[in-house]
């Protein structure tokens, strides 16, 4: 990872700590859920640093006890410069499919689940994409996601067993508004990305799939009662990621297939219901 990568990271994630927002994991016992759960995270165009750390440890102080490991699939490519090296990207989504499917191949009763932030949803939609079509994740989170709103979520939502989390925040707009207008989404796109609005369904979508697509945008609740402000990425510091995210991944894990589980929301609504 280069200096400037690791300078625009940290000056993002220092903002909740001047602030003092969300800065503190709350601590639950464990959920029992066996066998361990598998949690692979992708950071994004940053690279991997310390708040990708504090972030999957919050995951499990929140009560998710999952093994956890980070990926950074960037490696020492300059953060800017990532966005548009769609080839090198697209590699990356690659090795990490075949990373979970031999995951799956030496359990394949052991459930797997990513999460990831901003460019690295990128990566993993894609990932998902070029998993064998016996390969599926129970589900996964997308923090920021710096893709276009109708990129079509069909071909990665099949291998999704339950749920796709979005966490969008119009308060991003520096970021994913003006960011990736002036230098482009991870799928080459200059306009505003999902991660200020959601995605909306492409007229080309399956419906089906679409029904496992939960988004939360942003609203006052998130701060009042998590410390999370709606900034780029807030929603992997440490207070939300263990009071919120971890409960919705130990929710998840405790609930059927999508069908089965009342969450399911319609597809013309891709919102979720108010939580």
């Amino acid at each position: 990872m280069t200096r400037t990568s690791v300078v625009v990271g940290c000056a993002f994630a220092l903002i909740p700590l001047l602030v003092g927002c969300g800065t503190t994991p709350v601590h639950r016992p464990a959920a029992k859920l066996d066998p361990k759960p598998y949690l692979l995270h992708l950071p994004g165009i940053t690279g991997g640093f310390w708040m990708h750390d504090q972030y999957t440890r919050a995951i499990q102080a929140g009560g998710f006890d999952a093994e956890t490991a980070i990926y950074d699939w960037t490696g020492n490519r300059f953060s800017l410069s990532v966005l548009g090296q769609r080839e090198q990207n697209l590699a990356q989504a690659d090795k990490i499919a075949r990373f979970l499917t031999k995951k799956h191949q030496e359990n394949p009763q052991r459930p797997l689940y990513l999460s990831c932030e901003s460019g690295g949803a990128g990566v993993l939609v894609w990932a998902l994409e070029k998993l064998p079509d016996d390969v599926q994740v129970e589900a996964a989170i997308l923090v920021s996601p710096a893709l276009s709103t109708t990129y079509d979520l069909t071909p990665a939502l099949r291998h999704v067993r339950k749920r796709m989390l979005v966490f969008p925040s119009k308060s991003d707009g520096l970021v994913l508004g003006f960011g990736t207008l002036m230098f482009g989404t991870m799928d080459r796109k200059h306009e505003k990305s999902a991660g200020l609005d959601g995605f909306t369904m492409p007229t080309t979508a399956d419906a089906v799939q679409y029904a496992k697509l939960e988004q939360y945008p942003y609203r006052g609740k998130f701060f009042w009662d998590y410390g999370n402000g709606g900034g780029h990425a807030w929603a992997l510091y440490p207070h939300f990621a263990s009071a919120y995210l971890a409960s919705r991944l130990i929710e998840i894990a405790h609930s059927g297939d999508a069908d089965e589980c009342p969450c399911t929301q319609p597809a013309e609504h891709a919102y979720a219901v108010e939580r």
